[in-house]
């Protein structure tokens, strides 16, 4: 009876492994599974994937070209790859994509992208039918009419445009591959390809500013967390807000520094109004974006053209400190006393880090500032550092906050 039972259920068990072999074996090929069961596979892409990518040109001067294609097949970029300093032509990005369950069998699914004069094929060739096909700016797309292959973790499901040859993305399961896009103007195409159960493509165009002062300071010293006080983005020069986000953000995020942003009254003159611009940070690793209160935040604000009472409000509330940006070269701290005379609140401009806007006034050198709160001794002791001269030094150092109070200077 036992050895009925034990040839039974083995018997239960091969027919079992053997059907799922099978069905699996089909699966692949045929794609036999409904989608229901294919969105909880491991593997499985719920939203789009990418199945082409083109470059569309038109001349501004020809009025039978357009860089527009069918809108009920692509999707064009929004971002001219010539940034609009094209004195002739514009060049956009357009993508076909499709859900998972909409691919028919002529559908083809991109699967890696790269730029180049030759054919990849002969550095990389492709699985089975994966074949790498031509495309305008010397685009190459690797495609595959696998039934199956947008399940696979390979398939390009975005894509995306940013600027600049130094130009970085922070985001999760990006990552820079540095290839020049073949447009005839002056400036640098690079193709930026990532992967997190996902693979993700960008384009990379023209050459941006530079974060010295930033890196040698985070280099040197760690801080627990930055605070971005505004303008960090020059919307009159810098002709791609997203880009221009990427470059500072990724400074943080690679060394693991949370950081939290404030926008000044340059930021959104460019590409990006503040709500995308905030929705594209919020996206971000280490992006401190949490509002520690009760409640909801419904009704814009702002500049007051009088007295609002906001700083009494901030004493009675008990609030020791406040620091700001917008100015470029002011860099103390003022302290506002009460009616008796006693400190009350300290004020901090915090120095101007960025080098987009003016300075001057006799030598001034970029600084930044830093605040050290000790937790225990209810202390807050704060400084600058220079971006050029004596570095190392601490300067202007004061204790502003000494037993949860604030202190008057000490001469």
């Amino acid at each position: 009876m036992t050895r009925r039972i034990v040839r039974t259920a083995t018997q239960l068990g091969a027919l079992a492994l053997f059907t799922i072999i099978v069905v699996w074996f089909l699966d692949n090929r045929y794609r036999v599974l409904p989608s229901a069961i294919h969105d909880y596979m491991p593997a499985h892409h719920p939203g789009l994937v990418i199945t082409d990518i083109t470059v569309t040109k038109c001349s501004k001067i020809n009025l039978f070209t357009s860089c527009k294609l069918n809108s009920e097949k692509w999707h064009r970029i929004e971002k001219d790859l010539y940034l609009g300093q094209g004195w002739i032509n514009s060049a956009y990005m357009h993508v076909q994509r499709k859900k998972e369950e909409e691919l028919t069998s002529e559908d083809k699914v991109v699967m890696d992208v790269s730029v180049g004069r030759l054919d990849p094929a002969t550095v990389t060739k492709g699985k089975g039918d994966e074949r790498w096909e031509s495309r305008p700016a010397g685009l190459w797309l690797k495609r595959s009419a696998k039934r199956h292959a947008s399940d696979s973790n390979e398939a390009v499901t975005s894509v995306d445009v940013l600027f600049g040859a130094d130009a970085v993305d922070p985001r999760d399961g990006w990552e820079m591959t540095g290839t020049p896009l073949l447009l005839d103007s002056s400036g640098e195409g690079l193709v930026t390809v990532g992967m997190q159960c996902q693979k993700m493509v960008e384009i990379v165009r023209l050459i941006l500013g530079h974060w010295n002062l930033l890196e040698d300071f985070l280099m040197k010293k760690k801080p627990d967390l930055i605070i971005l006080s505004g303008d960090q983005i020059n919307g009159e020069t810098a002709p791609d807000a997203q880009s221009a986000i990427f470059k500072y953000a990724e400074l943080f995020i690679k060394r693991k520094i949370p950081f939290a942003t404030i926008f000044g009254n340059h930021d959104d003159e460019g590409s990006l109004p503040r709500d995308q611009q905030m929705a594209l940070i919020e996206s971000l690793p280490y992006s401190d974006d949490a509002l520690y209160k009760e409640g909801e935040w419904r009704e814009g604000v702002t500049a007051p053209g009088f007295n609002s009472g906001f700083r009494d409000a901030l004493v009675e509330q008990g609030v020791v400190m406040v620091s700001c940006g917008h100015d470029h070269a002011n860099e103390y701290c003022s302290l506002s006393r009460k009616e008796d005379n006693t400190p009350a609140l300290w004020m901090c401009y915090g120095g101007g880090a960025g080098f987009g806007g003016y300075g001057g006034y006799g030598g001034y050198h970029r600084r930044i500032r830093l605040f050290e709160i000790d937790m225990n001794e209810a202390k807050i002791v704060t400084y600058k550092r220079l971006e050029y001269g004596d570095i190392e030094k601490r300067i202007d150092e004061q204790i502003i906050v000494e037993g949860g109070k604030p202190i008057g200077p000490t001469v």
